[in-house]
């Protein structure tokens, strides 16, 4: 139940309208009083960032000013008289917001009946426990994550134009950890809104494994790998001189036991089976590869064509057998038999 309206009369709101306005009237003076006595060449650009880091400062002292006239508010009540003990006054909480550093303190309350403890102002704003970073920062950093990846997302932010970088700076944290941003993508659940694409009668999937690092704390320097099934997925090939372009690329990687059934899950909504008639399977023929090649089908049209390049064709010959000649004349069949239009 929000108890808000109850602990806030008509002079406290006033009070706290009042508070906050001198705050912000303190900001304009400091600001134009800035400007008056800045007559450098660059004094635009000094005066727009000034402005900025100053409005953040002034959001964050607003806000701290906020927290901690409700909770004492709340603490001085005969709503929190009557259900809980003060356990703990001046209980300090930082949250890292995209105005700077937030640093507050609250009072930790003890139920008198059942012994919970209680924060009334995490409860009464919905600020989450634990959590360093607030959601509106952890969103703008699993944005650049996606765009790019975990690693450079630290480095080189969207977070930078916000001056928060900056704020985190100077409490001694050079950026945002790899490792919690990473963490962040795999906690969220994410729906990603595909654009469709207006394809032709025919589609290209390249299907292969990929190997990728990863660390095994209980045997140090062994070599550990997750074997991921990666499939790249176009339309088409652009030649402009010398460079190639794949066209309508959408790229699909996962760890599943079902790579086919989640690929096909999610690029159903891309492109529309119903007008393709040839779907050109591009990879070395591995066995899980060719298990689940019917499942690219989604009508009975589908026709799927498995195109294997000239180095996996020989590798699997010279694997079928030793004999030279015989070798020679798998390759020499092939060759004759094989389908000009897919080259």
């Amino acid at each position: 139940m929000n108890i808000l309206s109850h602990i806030l009369n008509f002079e406290t709101k006033n009070l706290l309208i009042n508070q906050l306005i001198l705050k912000i009237k303190n900001f304009i003076t400091d600001f134009i009083e800035s400007i008056l006595i800045n007559f450098s060449h660059n004094r635009y650009i000094y005066n727009f960032l000034n402005f900025q880091k100053s409005f953040n400062h002034m959001i964050v002292e607003l806000i701290i000013k906020f927290i901690e006239f409700l909770d004492n508010e709340y603490k001085n009540s005969n709503i929190r008289k009557k259900d809980y003990y003060i356990n703990k006054s001046n209980v300090q909480r930082t949250i890292y917001t995209i105005y700077g550093e937030i640093t507050f303190n609250r009072t930790l309350y003890k139920n008198k009946i059942n012994g919970s403890y209680y924060f009334y102002i995490d409860k009464l704003l919905g600020i989450e426990a634990y959590n360093l970073y607030d959601p509106i920062v952890r969103s703008i950093s699993i944005s650049d994550a996606v765009n790019s990846n975990p690693n450079n997302a630290s480095y080189h932010s969207s977070l930078d134009s916000l001056n928060i970088l900056d704020t985190i700076s100077r409490n001694g944290i050079s950026q945002i950890s790899r490792q919690s941003i990473y963490r962040w993508t795999r906690n969220i659940n994410i729906n990603v809104n595909y654009e469709t694409i207006n394809n032709g009668s025919t589609l290209y999937v390249m299907a292969d494994e990929k190997w990728i690092h990863k660390q095994d704390k209980n045997n140090k320097g062994s070599k550990k790998y997750i074997v991921s099934k990666c499939f790249v997925i176009f339309t088409g090939i652009k030649i402009t001189k010398k460079r190639s372009k794949l066209l309508g690329k959408h790229i699909f990687i996962t760890t599943t036991s079902s790579p086919y059934k989640e690929l096909m899950d999610e690029i159903c909504k891309i492109y529309d089976f119903a007008k393709i008639t040839t779907i050109n399977l591009l990879s070395d023929a591995g066995t899980w590869i060719l298990a689940g090649k019917d499942e690219l089908k989604l009508y009975t049209h589908n026709n799927i064509v498995v195109n294997t390049c000239e180095f996996h064709v020989k590798q699997k010959i010279n694997r079928t057998t030793t004999d030279k000649l015989l070798r020679e004349k798998l390759c020499s069949s092939i060759y004759e038999h094989e389908d000009k239009k897919n080259l």
